[in-house]
């Protein structure tokens, strides 16, 4: 068993904790925290914890403003449910605790429930050994590909709601899905210290630039050191021509400390039944791992079996997971644990089958709670005493909310938050496809490039929450016109995007601009404030002004310019085909 997996937190905490009374203003905690250039700070009263304020508590109140944040005590907003540990628990608990709960710090605190110290992420990630890190996979193998992304000319304040809304600690700046920059919530946090006008600043003027970038066939490894090298919490994915696809955070390295789990379980399983067979003699380290992973608060259930698969060994966890109590349970076929949870036929025997091999199955159990449907990964894997199967092992994961987080990132990743229409990530995923498809069936297609002409007059005018109406209504017009197969997208501040199929003819297209164009051009009602709106629109059609989507987005690009230049002189919206 590895050195890590012996260790302790008091092995590695930080003993120093940044604290402050319960009275504290906002404004002195965040100055604290620019200062020291750290990610939270704990509340404390009597030197017990009561609360903790992050960058990301920062970041809820930048963009839901209270008029007594600043000046007000920090209670009224720090983060009341505070996860602590002690000393003694072993580091796998405290990275369990972590990754389970999705948050980045822990308390540590004594008998009495002092504070005396702090242990993060980065921590962990330093101590654990390198044989956790999977040396064999790499990084594509464990990015998360539901990236988010902002164009550099969008108010800070719109990368602000963005990382409110879907609890995200970074985002990617990009332009035609290059890279350009990063935002993170450590950033979020000195703007709002330093009372940065985050409504009319752009980001490109605060981004860090440059990128801190790694390859998707890269071993994990190098991102480790990367990290490391850099002192950053997320690297960006990039493919062989420098575009996104995806990120790589300290979460995302650690998550073969799993697999690291199901194997060092298997061993110990399999040890606890050796030594119960040999009259119980005093119990080795692996025994003492084996009762301290069954009786810790680890979230993961563990369910394991003895050779006639009657259930030996159930976590209080997995009593949670499953709702039902190990009295029920004891000494029944596993598989009355399993039944009636939504499982195929057969999909638990084919399971069986599988692990008498050595290899590990997983699937999804589901159960009803509330009138909700919980959903319960399982992973099951075989205990051996050299060939001989001894058992077999279940560990458990309610990822019911895991879903609807990544449900919320894949929203966030490809659909614009204040239209609701697809972003320019989805935007040129379908473009894609319709080039593709079209040259597959030999049928031409049309791209639709529009803009708002002289949007900036009415953010300068009316301020910035009405021109968001303006561009809201925009959408709704867009969305309710076209056909279903079609694609209108929002790509950056006033620029909306439309990929037209089937359109045989530069007169279809120019008539499917002109239906739009007179939808748009009635008269938009802002909150009691009626506003006018004209528009350029450039055209550009598949293959006759180009055969790659580079191509086509250039050519519809010139169209618009001369679009807008028209406008500038007649005052009127217009229409432009490459």
């Amino acid at each position: 068993m590895g050195v890590t997996m012996k260790k302790r937190v008091k092995d590695i905490y930080r003993p120093e904790t940044f604290a402050v009374p319960p009275e504290t203003s906002a404004a002195l905690v965040m100055d604290i925290m620019r200062e020291k250039n750290i990610s939270c700070i704990v509340v404390t009263e009597e030197e017990k914890p009561v609360g903790i304020f992050t960058e990301r508590d920062i970041v809820r109140y930048m963009v839901r403003p209270r008029p007594d944040f600043v000046d007000g005590a920090i209670d009224r907003f720090m983060t009341r449910d505070v996860h602590t540990i002690t000393p003694d628990m072993m580091l796998y608990e405290a990275f369990s605790v972590l990754t389970e709960k999705l948050i980045r710090h822990l308390v540590v605190v004594d008998h009495e429930q002092k504070a005396l110290g702090l242990i993060t992420q980065s921590d962990l990630l330093d101590h654990f050994e390198s044989e956790y890190l999977e040396k064999g996979y790499t990084v594509g193998q464990i990015m998360n590909r539901g990236i988010v992304t902002v164009d550099p000319y969008d108010a800070v304040a719109r990368a602000a709601r963005v990382m409110a809304d879907g609890s995200i600690s970074f985002l990617i700046v990009c332009r035609q899905l290059q890279p350009v920059g990063v935002i993170t919530e450590r950033d979020m946090a000195g703007f709002a210290a330093s009372g940065l006008d985050i409504e009319n600043t752009m980001i490109q003027e605060v981004m860090n630039s440059p990128v801190q970038t790694v390859g998707a066939d890269q071993p994990v490894l190098k991102a480790t050191a990367r990290m490391h090298e850099y002192d950053i919490r997320h690297l960006v994915v990039i493919d062989n021509l420098g575009k996104a696809i995806g990120a790589v955070t300290q979460t995302d390295l650690v998550r073969g400390l799993k697999n690291k789990f199901i194997e060092t379980m298997r061993i110990v399983a399999r040890e606890q039944s050796e030594e119960l067979a040999e009259t119980r003699r005093l119990l080795t380290e692996k025994a003492l791992v084996l009762e301290a992973l069954l009786n810790s608060p680890i979230s993961s259930g563990i369910v394991i079996t003895d050779r006639e698969l009657q259930v030996s060994h159930l976590t209080p966890s997995a009593e949670f997971i499953l709702q039902t109590t190990a009295q029920e349970v004891l000494g029944r076929d596993i598989r009355a644990l399993v039944e009636h949870r939504n499982i195929p036929y057969g999909r638990f025997e084919q399971a069986l089958a599988k692990i008498r091999s050595g290899d590990t199955y997983t699937f999804n159990m589901q159960r009803r709670e509330n009138n909700r449907t919980r959903i319960i990964q399982t992973t099951l894997s075989g205990t051996f005493e050299g060939d001989n199967p001894t058992g077999i092992l279940l560990l458990l994961d309610d990822i019911t909310e895991k879903r609807v987080t990544e449900e919320t990132m894949h929203r966030l990743a490809y659909y614009d938050t204040l239209t609701g229409l697809a972003n320019r990530s989805m935007f040129g995923e379908k473009l894609r496809s319709e080039l593709a498809r079209s040259r597959r069936n030999d049928t031409p297609f049309s791209l639709i490039l529009i803009d708002v002409d002289d949007f900036k007059n009415v953010n300068t005018t009316f301020g910035h929450q009405a021109g968001d109406r303006l561009l809201q209504e925009i959408a709704k017009r867009l969305d309710g016109l076209l056909r279903e197969s079609d694609t209108v997208a929002r790509l950056g501040n006033d620029e909306f995007g439309i990929v037209l199929g089937n359109t045989a003819t530069t007169g279809d297209a120019l008539n499917v601009a002109r239906k739009i164009l007179k939808k748009l051009s009635p008269e938009y009602d802002l909150n009691g404030t009626p506003l006018s709106a004209s528009f350029s629109f450039g055209l550009a059609l598949f293959p006759l002004h180009g055969e790659d989507e580079e191509t086509l987005m250039r050519n519809a690009g010139m169209a618009i310019n001369q679009a807008k230049s028209k406008g500038r002189a007649n005052g009127e919206s217009n229409i432009v085909v490459a």
